[in-house]
């Protein structure tokens, strides 16, 4: 983190070839990197030590500590910082880069009168918002930002999608799921008002110690929500049942969202509801992400706002329950 333009050994030809190559086989080329972030293993950090927050005694600020390697916070204030910066985006942009996946963007984001700055006299937001601009128009309106690990309303007409989670779900009654749920639901209204939510990458592979059940349960959660889709999987190793999956809940071009009937109750289950104009029909979701079985009974109209209609359950093999005024 810092020396992001430096060329590393396993990028065979620098990322404007990979760009290239990912363009040659008819893709768009993403990018993900922290743009406030330096390690004190980066050249940047060697050279330019000045180009970091300090405190008020004039001792750099450690933002966090992962394996024993430090890492610090660009002072986005800094005229220097703010053309580095410039300079990282608009080559990456010249490069072919048009989706952009910023991580760490918290860094740096404190008490402007604990913070020891170039340019004082600014608050937290307001370098925030200064730095958004410059990088937003670096990379074009036409690129896709997405933010990692940011503040909410200071990104408010700069993200096009934010994440909103890390989406590394332990096993079903694990705390990080369980916060995993409470962040998608909690913060839904935002999405596709200020932006998309990404409630965290899927996964289809068998690494983070859920069922298959429990998997698929959360990929239907994700998906039908509305927000953007995205996975850390190796594609090349998923098998034809997997990428039909992952084809599945790829979202629609046209953004929809889920309309959640009982926001913000949260008991006893979630429950979302998706219309689809095209089909003249609802596509409705009971997740059940508590310990335990429950049965519950729902009026139709209290879901979709009909007195009855015909209902099947959608998975491999259709079961066809008739016309129902509930469930």
């Amino acid at each position: 983190d810092g020396d992001w333009l430096e060329p590393h050994k396993t990028w065979n030809g620098g990322l404007d070839n990979a760009a290239r190559m990912i363009y040659k086989d008819s893709f768009r080329a993403g990018i993900s990197l922290s743009p406030f972030r330096v390690s004190e293993k980066s050249k940047l950090f060697k050279n330019h030590i000045d180009w970091l927050i300090h405190d008020n005694n004039n001792t750099i600020i450690i933002e966090d500590t992962v394996n024993g390697e430090q890492f610090f916070a660009l002072d986005i204030t800094h005229p220097e910082v703010q053309k580095y910066i410039q300079k990282v985006f608009h080559t990456l942009y010249k490069m072919g880069f048009i989706f952009y996946e910023t991580q760490h963007m918290a860094y740096g984001f404190k008490d402007s009168s604990q913070t020891k700055r170039k340019v004082e006299g600014k608050s937290s937001v307001q370098c925030f918002r200064e730095i958004c601009s410059i990088i937003r128009t670096e990379i074009g309106p036409g690129s896709l930002w997405m933010m990692d690990e940011t503040p909410y309303s200071p990104v408010i007409g700069f993200a096009d999608i934010v994440e909103i989670n890390k989406g590394r779900h332990g096993k079903w009654n694990s705390e990080q799921l369980q916060q995993f749920v409470r962040e998608t639901w909690y913060t839904h209204y935002f999405n596709n008002i200020y932006w998309q939510n990404s409630p965290g990458k899927i996964s289809l592979s068998d690494e983070n110690g859920l069922t298959e059940t429990e998997k698929h349960s959360i990929r239907l959660w994700t998906a039908i929500l509305g927000g953007a889709v995205g996975t850390n999987d190796n594609l090349t190793k998923w098998d034809r049942t997997q990428l039909n999956e992952f084809r599945m809940l790829e979202p629609s071009k046209q953004q929809k969202n889920a309309y959640l009937p009982f926001w913000p109750d949260e008991n006893p289950i979630k429950v979302a509801v998706r219309y689809y104009k095209d089909r003249r029909a609802w596509g409705l979701l009971l997740f059940n992400d508590k310990n335990h079985s429950v049965l519950q009974t729902f009026e139709l109209f209290d879901l979709i706002e009909k007195e009855k209609a015909f209902v099947f359950s959608w998975n491999k093999n259709k079961v066809q329950f008739g016309e129902l005024t509930q469930l």
